[in-house]
């Protein structure tokens, strides 16, 4: 069994802090060591086997994390019985920006995950800014460390087939393969039962939802609120719907009224739930009737694959990503908000 160093720093919230607790039985192994993000130490389940190291954010942690990997191969280079083994070592970049000191490099196998395809799109349709500057510059500057200490012979890790058709085009040096011949496929079962013996259900929250369910159609949309995930021209599309003799319906996102405060929209039905727990994502999956999935750009779209765990009906943009990970019950064009008004009119009234 390999070796490995899995660095996944930065990674603290949304969908990548999801895709470390789905990762959470790959990264368990006694052969692991694994460098988190100190913000992520009460979010994911305690890992057992593997040896883990939790590191602040600040201006010394990349000199910690190079004097950790130091030590860490010069006490394999001094133990003769582990140099004979350096071949079964590989380093790990979930956060998908490459080591900037290489040890060992024509033997150790260094991995970088890209999973954010905002990295590679100048624009899409009337998508050509982001929401605020903070994210254009995170971009910015994490796809410039990817492209300044990339070497030839690292390994890119993709989402989709989708993504590994945007990374062949981009980095034709590099071996380009998919997650699951890294990690295998998710086995969301195992996942879900982590999870819960490490936090609790948010009864309340629960229990209202089921509530709703008893009179409502209840559309479900857990993303946060960026731009590229569309949640304005939804928003519309159910004010549309507002004035239709349809079934009663209330459409669940998961932010906050900070978030929408400068839309001048009627909020009837839409109900807002704030950023949630994992777990408690996981048991709204079993309740609402429908996965609402808007968004104009994803690598992989993690709630499409959680809806399709949870035999759930997705409704969703007609865009490659989706066809990549299931097959929606309904699709809609995401730029068009009466396309999206439609397309939910069409399946409320029957």
């Amino acid at each position: 069994m390999k070796k490995k160093i899995i660095n996944a720093m930065d990674i603290h919230v949304g969908g990548g802090l999801t895709y470390l607790l789905l990762l959470h039985s790959y990264m368990d192994s006694e052969e692991n060591i694994i460098l988190l993000d100190n913000r992520v130490k009460n979010k994911i389940p305690y890992l057992k086997k593997a040896k883990t190291i939790f590191l602040k954010k600040g201006p010394f942690r990349s000199i910690r994390i190079f004097i950790f990997r130091l030590k860490f191969y010069i006490n394999q280079y001094c133990n003769k019985k582990n140099k004979l083994n350096i071949d079964n070592f590989i380093e790990i970049y979930l956060n998908g920006i490459p080591p900037f000191f290489r040890f060992y490099y024509s033997k150790v196998k260094v991995y970088i995950f890209i999973q954010n395809r905002l990295f590679f799109v100048k624009k899409v349709n009337n998508l050509n800014s982001f929401i605020n500057i903070k994210i254009y510059l995170r971009i910015f500057i994490s796809k410039f460390f990817l492209n300044l200490f990339l070497r030839k012979n690292d390994i890119l890790v993709s989402q989709t087939n989708t993504m590994k058709k945007i990374l062949l085009n981009a980095y034709k040096f590099n071996k380009i393969i998919n997650q699951e011949k890294l990690w295998g496929n998710f086995n969301f079962k195992r996942i879900e039962n982590t999870i819960k013996n490490s936090h609790t259900i948010d009864i309340n929250l629960i229990n209202l939802i089921e509530n709703l369910s008893k009179e409502n159609i209840l559309l479900f949309y857990p993303a946060d609120f960026y731009e590229h995930k569309n949640h304005i021209n939804l928003i519309e599309a159910i004010n549309l719907l507002n004035t239709e003799k349809i079934k009663k319906f209330k459409l669940i996102l998961t932010i906050n009224n900070s978030d929408i405060s400068s839309i001048n929209k009627n909020f009837e039905n839409i109900i807002l739930i704030g950023r949630l727990k994992y777990i408690d994502i996981l048991q709204i999956y079993k309740i609402v009737d429908y996965l609402i999935f808007p968004s104009y750009v994803e690598s992989y779209g993690l709630p499409l694959i959680e809806a399709k765990y949870n035999d759930l009906k997705i409704i969703s943009s007609k865009l490659d990503y989706v066809y990549d990970v299931c097959h929606p019950f309904k699709v809609f064009d995401p730029f068009d908000k009466f396309d999206i008004f439609k397309t939910i009119y069409t399946i409320l009234k029957k």
